[in-house]
């Protein structure tokens, strides 16, 4: 039985030994050689024309965000022709290569549904841009949070509130719901609401509310809006309405607000609070009086 053995392990011996020396081993290296030349230039050219594009497109004043975007797909795309070139160069079958990256492609797919979503959205974006950096925008039915936009990328856009703090939204969510742009005109109206008693004269509140306008520079002159909105419980409710730059919305909001205030005071006009008016009988008198 040892003689078998040794017998069996001399032939796997003497194949191997035959299989090695028959290997073209200056083919394999040539092959090999090649393959990493490919690899080698082939991303020294990638980023060469990527970065050839970026500077031109740049020159032409395309937006940043659709420049990251296209340069992003170009240089996918060019990665993915220099791997299979590097397998084909090697002798691996490339048609299987491709298939088990359509395979894998299409499992990634299935799992990222969510995430392509976003990206199919922020390339809407980038193509139809209905906002820009450095535009100021409402997100949906949120309009006390004015948020300004920093950039557009491919699966989420990030903004700015008025805190500094920065604040990340998937794109799938800004196509799905509507977004109000203020910088697509060089004015907008600033809207202060306030409530004045039941007791104020309105043409004295109108006047004094106007007067308070005209001490900011940054409101129009022209288009000024001070008009009752409501007959509210607690008083009579009015909008005070006006037209500033882009850049003065926020500080203007609030300088105005300051400002209608002291008009209000100098003008003794009373701004109005929850109250309660208690109204006795005259029955409920009598018990109170005789306890």
């Amino acid at each position: 039985m040892l003689t078998n053995i040794r017998i069996s392990l001399n032939a796997v011996h003497s194949l191997d030994a035959g299989g090695l020396q028959n290997v073209d081993w200056f083919r394999l290296a040539k092959k090999l050689g090649i393959g990493a030349l490919i690899l080698f230039f082939g991303f020294i050219l990638v980023r060469l024309i990527c970065n050839t594009l970026e500077r031109f497109m740049l020159k032409k004043q395309v937006r940043r965000s659709v420049c990251r975007l296209a340069i992003s797909v170009l240089k996918a795309l060019l990665y993915f022709t220099i791997i299979i070139a590097f397998a084909d160069q090697i002798g691996l079958q490339t048609t299987s290569l491709i298939a088990l990256l359509g395979s894998v492609g299409l499992a990634i797919g299935l799992a990222l549904q969510g995430s392509l979503g976003d990206l199919a959205s922020g390339i809407l974006l980038v193509v139809l841009h209905p906002f820009q950096s450095g535009d100021f925008v409402f997100l949906g039915d949120n309009r006390a949070e004015l948020l300004e936009v920093v950039e557009i990328r491919l699966f989420h856009s990030i903004f700015r509130n008025r805190r500094g703090y920065r604040v990340i939204v998937p794109n799938s969510n800004l196509t799905k719901n509507f977004v109000v742009n203020l910088s697509v005109e060089e004015e907008v109206m600033v809207e202060v609401p306030f409530a004045v008693s039941y007791d104020a004269c309105l043409d004295k509140t109108r006047e004094a509310v106007l007067s308070a306008m005209d001490q900011l520079s940054q409101i129009s002159s022209e288009g000024r809006v001070v008009a009752v909105s409501k007959l509210g419980t607690d008083g009579i409710e009015f909008i005070a309405r006006g037209k500033v730059a882009i850049g003065d919305y926020l500080s203007t909001g609030s300088a105005l607000a300051i400002e209608i205030k002291k008009a209000l005071d100098a003008a003794e006009i009373e701004i109005p609070f929850p109250q309660l008016d208690l109204h006795l009988r005259k029955n409920e008198l009598k018990l109170i009086d005789e306890e």
